[in-house]
C-alpha cells in the first residue's frame, strides 16, 4: 500500500461526503476496508500524511480524518487547521474564516508566530497595559533585531486595548544626535515648544517618550535621564515647579545586559526585555524572517520575485552580524542585481538563483549540520521548487510552512495526551500502534508536555515489575516508547472513573507471557491505589507490552553506498552523515578500475557479518554488475539484503528518511526518486564510454576530476533518456558527455554561457527543459551549483537532434 493511494482515495471520500452534505467518517477501519489493506499499515499512512498536513484529524470516537486540499477547495477558503480538538468542529474554524482577509504575505504584527518574540511582546504587553501610564522599559538586542519593530507593537497594542486613545503622544528621541551635546538633549526635554507653549516632557503627558539608542548620550544627559528615572519626576523650565512623570519611558540600547551602564540603571526599570540575534532564532522563525523581507521588497518594487528553494535555504544558513538590517540590505542588493538581468534577458519578473549570490552564501559549516536538517525538513512543505513572492507580497510559501509548526507547536502534546487517555476503544491493537507511531515521531517539547503529566511513582513500578523481566530487555533502550503507557496508568489513577467487570479477557490466549506480565502490574496498581478490576483495562495493558516490545525488537537497516570512482561514494556518504546526524548506519564501498567484482563481494560480505543482531542490509549502487551483489552477499552471510539503484544524492537521502521510519524491513521500502528504467547492460557500450573518458575528455578537462564527473553525469543521462522516451546511443553519449564535463567546470568558475531569446528556446521547448532541469538536480547537489538555464538549452538542443 503506497502513501499516494491512501491519499487519492481520501481526496475523493472527502469531495464525495462534502458535495453530499454526509455525516459519514472516514476513519482508520473504514478506510483500510475500503482499500483492502491492513490498518496498522494504514493507520500508520495516515499519521505520516497528517504530519505533512496533506490532511485533517478530527479527534473523536472514532478518530476521523479528511484531505486537507479538498476541504481547501470546497469551502474555498485560505487555511484550515490540521487538527480538530474533541468537542469542536471544521465548521467552526471556517466561520471563523469567513471575516478574515488572506493576509498570508504579511509578517503578524504582534509575532505570534515568531517564538522568540513571544516573551518579549507578552511582557511589553503588561508593561503598557500597568496602570496609571505603562511601567518603564528598557529593551535590549544588538543591532536590527526589532527593538523599534516591539516598540511600536506595544505603543499599537495599548491603543487597540483602549489603554490609551487614538491620539495618545508618542515621541522618539534619537540619542546619538545628542553624544556630545548635553546642552541640547536639554533644551530638547525642558524647554518649551513656540507653538505649543509646553516642553516635550510636558506634552508626553499620558502617552510614551522612547529614548533609541539612549547608552549614546553624553554622561551629564545620562545622569539627567536616570535621574528622572529614579525619581518619577523632572523640574519645569522655570525649575520652581516639580512635575510629576505621567507617561511611559522606553529605553532601547544595543549593549550587553551585563554592561556597567546597563547594571546601573537596571535597578530602576521594572521591565526588562531581551531580543535574540536573528542567528540564535529557531531555523523556522529565521526562515519566516527571510520570507518576510523578501516580501516587502515585493511590495516595494512592486515586482514579482522568485526563488529557489536552494536560495532560501542559503539564506538561512547565512550568518548575520547585524541582524534583519544587514538581511534587509542583502536581499536588496541581491535584487537589483537580478533586476537587471531581468532587463537584458526580457524577463517580467525577478528571478533569483545561485549564481546571483556572494561567494560567503555558498560556503557552509559542517557545525550546522543539525540546522541545516532542520531547514531540509521546514522546506519540504513547501510544494513547489521556485518560491514566488507577488506584487502585492503574498507568497504561497507562507501558508505552508506555518504547517510544518502547526505540527510540531505545543497544542500537539495536548491533542496526543487527549487522544492517549481514551478508556474506551472499538480497536485497542489499532489504536496502540497509532499512539506508538505518534510517540516516535514526538518532538522534544512534545515529549516533555508528556513528562510533566506522568506519575514517578507508577513509573518506577513498572520499570520494576516489567523492565527486570528479560522477556523487555529490549524495552529499556526504547524507554520513549514506554511514555504512553505511562501516561494512560497515570490518567486512570488521577480520574479513578473505572468501572469493575470481570468480562473475558481479549488478550490472555493471544499475548498469553504479556498477559501474566500486565496482571501483575495492574494488580499491584489496583492493591495501592484502591482501584476495581477491569478486564478492559488489563487488556490495554498487556497489548501496550506486545506491541511496545515488537517495536523495540524491530530489524536495524544499515546502507552501504557502492559506486564506480575513486572517491564518489565516500563524498556522498560523507555529505549524507554530515546531514543525519549517525540516525542510521551508513557505510561506502569505491569500486575503482582496480576492484575486482569477487573482491568488493568479499568485502561487502565482510561489512553485512559486522553488523549488529537483527540488521538488514541495502545496497545502494550506481551500475551493474554492483546491482545484483545483494543476493549473493546475502546467501553468504545470512543477513537479508536488498539491492536499490540508481544511486544519486538525492535518492541516498531519500533512503536514509525511508530507513529512519522503517518498523517492516527492508522489502517493503521503495524510493520515489528510483524511476529510471535505464542502466548500461551493453559491456560494448561501457568500454566505448569509458576509451572516449580516456583519451578525449580527460585531456580536454583542466581542474575536474572527469570520471567522477562522467560516473554522475551517466546517471543524468539515463534519467533525461527515460524522461524523453528516447533510445541510448554511443553518439549522443559521446556529445553529451563531452559538453557537460566543460559546462560543469565553467558553471563551478561561475562563468556559465549565455544563450540569445533564452525566453523564447524555453517557450518552445518547456517539457524538454523541465525534464533536463529535474535530472541535473542530483549533480547540482553534488557540486553545490546550479546550472544555469541559459547552460541547459545548449543540452537540450543535443537532445533535439535526435528525437
Amino acid at each position: 500500500m503506497r502513501k499516494d493511494e491512501v491519499l487519492d482515495f481520501l481526496n475523493k471520500a472527502t469531495k464525495e461526503i462534502l458535495g453530499n452534505n454526509s455525516k459519514e467518517t472516514l476513519d482508520a477501519s473504514y478506510i483500510s476496508n475500503q482499500l483492502h489493506c491492513d490498518r496498522s499499515n494504514v493507520s500508520r499512512i495516515i499519521n505520516e500524511l497528517w504530519r505533512e498536513g496533506k490532511i485533517i484529524k478530527i479527534a473523536g470516537r472514532p478518530v476521523s480524518f479528511l484531505s486537507y486540499d479538498s476541504c481547501l477547495s470546497f469551502y474555498n477558503v485560505s487555511t484550515l487547521p490540521t487538527y480538530v480538538p474533541l468537542g469542536r468542529t471544521l465548521s467552526d474554524y471556517l466561520s471563523d474564516n469567513q471575516h478574515k482577509v488572506d493576509d498570508s504575505h504579511k509578517q503578524q504584527d504582534s509575532d505570534e508566530l515568531l517564538q522568540s518574540l513571544k516573551i518579549p511582546f507578552q511582557k511589553g504587553k503588561a508593561a503598557v497595559c500597568y496602570p496609571p501610564y505603562g511601567l518603564n522599559t528598557l529593551i535590549i538586542g544588538k543591532a536590527g533585531t526589532g527593538k523599534n519593530k516591539l516598540t511600536k507593537m506595544m505603543i499599537n497594542y495599548a491603543i487597540e486595548k483602549g489603554v490609551k486613545n487614538n491620539n495618545c503622544p508618542q515621541f522618539v528621541v534619537d540619542c546619538p544626535m545628542f553624544s556630545n551635546s548635553p546642552e541640547q538633549f536639554l533644551q530638547l526635554l525642558l524647554n518649551s515648544d513656540e507653538k505649543r507653549k509646553k516642553s516635550l516632557l510636558e506634552r508626553s503627558s499620558n502617552g510614551f517618550l522612547v529614548f533609541k539608542n539612549f547608552d549614546k548620550l553624553h554622561p551629564d544627559s545620562l545622569e539627567l535621564l536616570f535621574s528622572m528615572i529614579r525619581n518619577n519626576y523632572y523640574y519645569s523650565n522655570q525649575l520652581s515647579k516639580i512635575h510629576e512623570i505621567d507617561f511611559m519611558i522606553i529605553l532601547t540600547t544595543s549593549l550587553d545586559s551585563d554592561n556597567p551602564l546597563i547594571n546601573k540603571i537596571i535597578n530602576y526599570i521594572p521591565i526588562v526585555i531581551q531580543i535574540e540575534d536573528i542567528d540564535n532564532r529557531s531555523p523556522y522563525e529565521k526562515m519566516q524572517v527571510v520570507l518576510d523581507v523578501f516580501s516587502k521588497e515585493a511590495r516595494r518594487t512592486r515586482n514579482t520575485i522568485t526563488i529557489s528553494k536552494d536560495v532560501l535555504c542559503c539564506f538561512c544558513l547565512k550568518k548575520y552580524q547585524n541582524n534583519i538590517l544587514q538581511l534587509e540590505n542583502e536581499i536588496k542588493m541581491i535584487c537589483s542585481k537580478a533586476y537587471v538581468y531581468s532587463l537584458s534577458s526580457y524577463s517580467k519578473q525577478i528571478d533569483i538563483n545561485l549564481l546571483m549570490l556572494p561567494n560567503e552564501y555558498l560556503e557552509t559549516d559542517k557545525s550546522d549540520s543539525n540546522y541545516k536538517s532542520t531547514i531540509s525538513a521546514i522546506l519540504n512543505y513547501i510544494d513547489e521548487d521556485k518560491i514566488v513572492f507577488e506584487r502585492t507580497g503574498s507568497c504561497q510559501a507562507f501558508q505552508q510552512i506555518k504547517q510544518y509548526q502547526n505540527n510540531n507547536s505545543q497544542y500537539l502534546s495536548n491533542q496526543f495526551l487527549e487522544e492517549l487517555s481514551i478508556n474506551s476503544m472499538n480497536n485497542i491493537e489499532s489504536h496502540i500502534s497509532e499512539s506508538i507511531s505518534c510517540l516516535q515521531n514526538c518532538q522534544d517539547k512534545q515529549l516533555q508536555a508528556i513528562k510533566n503529566n506522568i506519575d514517578p511513582y507508577l513509573t518506577q513500578l513498572f520499570n520494576q515489575l516489567v523492565l527486570s523481566n528479560p522477556q523487555y530487555s529490549n524495552l529499556k533502550f526504547h524507554s520513549q516508547l514506554l511514555y504512553g503507557i505511562y501516561l494512560h496508568i497515570t490518567s486512570l489513577v488521577k480520574k479513578r472513573n473505572i468501572e469493575e467487570n470481570s468480562f473475558k479477557s481479549l488478550t490472555e490466549n493471544v499475548y498469553p507471557n504479556d498477559y501474566q506480565t500486565a496482571y501483575m502490574l495492574y494488580k499491584s496498581i489496583n492493591q495501592h491505589y484502591k482501584l476495581p478490576f477491569n478486564s478492559r483495562e488489563l487488556d490495554y495493558l498487556t497489548t501496550y507490552l506486545a506491541i511496545t516490545n515488537k517495536f523495540a525488537s524491530k530489524r536495524n537497516i544499515a546502507i552501504l553506498v557502492i559506486a564506480h570512482g575513486q572517491n564518489t561514494a565516500k563524498e556522498m556518504v560523507d555529505y549524507v552523515k554530515d546531514c543525519q546526524n549517525n540516525q542510521i548506519q551508513l557505510d561506502y564501498i569505491n569500486y575503482t578500475e582496480q576492484t575486482s567484482l569477487q573482491q568488493c563481494i568479499k568485502l561487502v560480505t565482510l561489512k553485512a557479518t559486522s553488523l549488529e543482531k537483527n540488521s538488514e542490509l541495502v545496497i545502494m549502487c550506481d551500475l551493474q554488475p554492483l546491482t545484483s551483489i545483494s543476493e549473493i552477499v546475502s546467501q553468504k552471510s545470512g543477513i537479508p539484503c536488498k539491492s536499490i539503484y540508481p544511486l544519486s544524492l538525492s535518492s541516498l537521502l531519500e533512503l536514509v528518511e525511508k530507513c529512519k521510519d522503517n518498523y517492516e524491513g527492508i522489502d517493503n521500502i521503495k524510493l520515489s526518486s528510483n524511476n529510471s528504467n535505464y542502466t548500461l547492460t551493453n559491456q560494448s557500450d561501457q568500454h566505448f564510454v569509458t576509451e572516449v573518458v580516456n583519451r578525449i575528455i580527460d585531456k580536454a578537462a583542466i581542474f575536474i576530476d572527469c570520471k567522477k564527473a562522467v560516473n554522475n553525469l551517466e546517471n543524468v543521462l539515463y534519467s533525461i533518456l527515460n524522461k524523453i522516451d528516447m533510445s541510448y546511443s554511443n553518439d549522443l553519449a559521446v556529445k553529451f558527455y563531452c559538453h557537460c564535463v566543460s559546462m560543469l567546470e565553467r558553471v563551478i568558475k561561475n562563468e556559465p554561457w549565455q544563450y540569445n531569446r533564452i525566453k523564447k528556446f524555453i517557450d518552445n521547448h518547456h517539457s524538454l527543459m523541465f525534464s533536463i532541469e529535474k535530472a541535473f538536480e542530483p549533480v547540482n547537489n553534488i557540486y553545490g551549483i546550479k546550472i544555469p538555464q541559459t547552460e541547459l538549452a545548449y543540452v537540450a538542443e543535443i537532445f533535439e537532434e535526435y528525437m
